[in-house]
C-alpha cells in the first residue's frame, strides 16, 4: 500500500510538470486616466505617455480555442505598474489571447471589447505556450477607449503605443526534475525487492 501511495505521488509529480506556469508581460506607453476606487465621484487626472507594465500569470493547461483562429488562456493572477500613477492588480477576469495565424497576441476582458494587442510577424505560430519576445508592435492603429477594473480604480486606456509582448515559462529547476526521476527509479527498485522477497520459500 505504501508503495502504491508513493507511486501515485510520483505520477502526480510527472503530470504537474506537463502543465507549466507561464507569465505574459505587456509593456509600452499609455495615455489614459484612473478613476480612484476611494473616490468614484472625483475628477480623474489624465496621464500622457506614461510607461506601463502589465503582468499576467497563467498555466499552459488552461489554453483553449475561442474560435478556429483564436486561442486564449485564463489569467490566474495579475499586476501592473504605471509610471507616476502607482501599482496594483486587475480586479476582473481576464484572458491572454492570441491569433497564431494572424501574428497577434495580447490581453482582453471576457467580452473581448477591452484589450491591448501586439501584432508582429514574429508571433505567427505562437500558441501561448512557449517562451517568446519581447516582441514589438509593428502595426500603428488608433483604438477606442479601453476600460478595466483595478485595485486602484477604473483604468481607462485612451491610447497605448510602443507596445511589446513577451511570454516566459516557469520551468522546474533541474534539481527538482532530477529528484522526481530518482524517486521513480527508487520505487521501481523497491518493487523489485518486494517481488523477490515474496517468491522466497518459507523458512523452516
Amino acid at each position: 500500500m505504501r508503495l502504491l501511495t508513493l507511486a501515485g505521488i510520483v505520477v502526480l509529480s510527472f503530470t504537474s510538470i506537463g502543465a507549466a506556469p507561464i507569465t505574459y508581460t505587456i509593456t509600452g506607453q499609455m495615455d489614459g486616466f484612473i478613476l480612484p476606487a476611494s473616490c468614484p465621484t472625483c475628477a480623474a487626472t489624465i496621464f500622457t505617455g506614461s510607461d506601463f507594465t502589465f503582468v499576467f500569470d497563467a498555466d499552459t493547461s488552461g489554453i483553449f480555442a475561442v474560435t478556429s483562429t483564436v486561442l486564449a488562456n485564463p489569467v490566474l493572477s495579475s499586476s501592473f505598474t504605471i509610471s507616476g500613477e502607482g501599482s496594483g492588480t486587475f480586479a476582473e477576469s481576464l484572458l491572454v489571447a492570441g491569433s497564431p495565424g494572424g501574428g497577434a497576441a495580447g490581453f482582453t476582458d471576457l467580452t473581448f471589447a477591452n484589450s491591448i494587442v501586439v501584432i508582429n510577424p514574429a508571433l505567427v505560430g505562437f500558441g501561448l505556450a512557449t517562451d517568446i519576445g519581447p516582441v514589438s508592435n509593428t502595426v500603428a492603429s488608433l483604438i477606442s477607449t479601453q476600460v478595466w477594473a483595478t485595485s486602484l480604480g477604473t483604468l481607462a486606456d485612451l491610447d497605448a503605443f510602443n507596445l511589446t509582448f513577451s511570454a516566459a515559462l516557469d520551468t522546474p529547476e533541474p534539481a527538482t526534475v532530477g529528484l522526481v526521476g530518482m524517486t521513480g527509479i527508487l520505487l521501481i527498485a523497491l518493487a523489485g525487492v518486494r517481488r523477490r522477497i515474496a517468491k522466497r520459500p518459507p523458512m523452516g
